[in-house]
């Protein structure tokens, strides 16, 4: 499986990997069948900056009837301990099921307390235990790895989709002649309801992600009809008039009418920073005459280090 990310054939590896991950299912279950006749939840985790993995096995019987991973984030200021209490509360207060015993990968805060809590949720004793050594031990180690492949898949696939990103960004600076890889990306589009109620959408992508926040909506306000020149030209001069203005720290002036794809809020509700961000190419939808209005916008705004292309249909 190594040798296969080596050579980066992922397909190969990801086949092999699976293979591997049905062996040590196999085999993980042979080896909770030996446990004790009982019923116990066994909660270990795994972390990485600031992901963390908690892996849970639920044993019923002395047998592994099931095995969930929980993904974190934003952990990195948290210590295990503090994890894993907040874990566990939170678990345990919408689990519709309490086990008698939990076997736990590390201490957790005011334990007698939680002990009692889950007691009076389950109607019975519940007992919290981190072992040490022995078979329950083992338990913790198993559940600990699980959590560990959980983490190490998540990275590949974190990896792959940012040289997915990267590769792509690549070609486009090339077919562009960029000067450097597009980071901001905003595309511009007009539409409107039989020439009428005429709207314009901006979408950005951020390192080749769709960053969804960052969505805007503009009602354009100048133009008539359906004249979709004249709306870009609108368009991109009331971003960029904003963005130089933000950037500036001048409060952009009140206007009600503007509107926010994403939160439906006036234009001018949206922190001053957040117009600053300048892409490093811009999009618009339409030919070489929407491509000059937006190049005229920006000669007059004194704006040329920004990319400009139109995207046609058939061309």
């Amino acid at each position: 499986m190594q040798q296969a990310a080596e050579e980066l054939n992922f397909e190969r590896a990801a086949y092999l990997r699976d293979r591997i991950r049905a062996i040590e299912q196999v085999l993980a279950k042979q080896q909770v069948l030996r446990t004790v006749d009982t019923d116990q939840d066994v909660i270990a985790f795994a972390r990485e900056e600031g992901s963390t993995v908690v892996q849970v096995l639920f044993i019923r019987g002395g047998k592994l009837i099931g095995a969930e991973p929980f993904v974190l984030q934003g952990t990195e200021d948290e210590s295990d301990t503090d994890l894993l209490t907040s874990f566990l509360t939170q678990f345990y207060d919408r689990a519709p099921d309490v086990p008698p015993n939990l076997l736990l990968a590390d201490h957790i805060e005011e334990a007698l307390i939680i002990e009692q809590w889950l007691s009076q949720k389950r109607g019975q004793k519940v007992e919290i235990q981190v072992p040490r050594r022995g078979q329950k031990r083992q338990l913790i180690e198993l559940a600990a790895q699980n959590a560990q492949q959980k983490l190490n898949d998540m990275r590949v696939q974190w990896l792959n989709r940012e040289q997915r990103s990267t590769a792509g960004l690549s070609e486009l600076r090339d077919l562009l002649n960029l000067p450097s890889l597009p980071q901001r990306i905003e595309c511009y589009d007009i539409s409107n309801t039989q020439g009428r109620q005429n709207v314009a959408s901006m979408v950005v992508f951020e390192r080749g992600q769709p960053r969804t926040s960052a969505y805007r909506r503009f009602k354009i306000k100048t133009v008539e009809g359906a004249n979709d020149v004249a709306a870009i030209a609108e368009v991109i001069r009331r971003r960029f008039k904003r963005a130089l203005k933000a950037t500036n720290d001048q409060p952009p002036p009140a206007s009600a009418t503007d509107a926010s794809a994403t939160t439906g809020q006036p234009e001018q509700a949206q922190l001053p920073g957040e117009w600053a961000s300048l892409p490093d190419l811009i999009l618009v939808d339409g030919g070489r005459a929407q491509l000059n209005a937006a190049l005229t916008v920006f000669a007059e705004l004194g704006i040329d280090q920004i990319a400009l292309a139109g995207v046609a249909k058939g061309v």
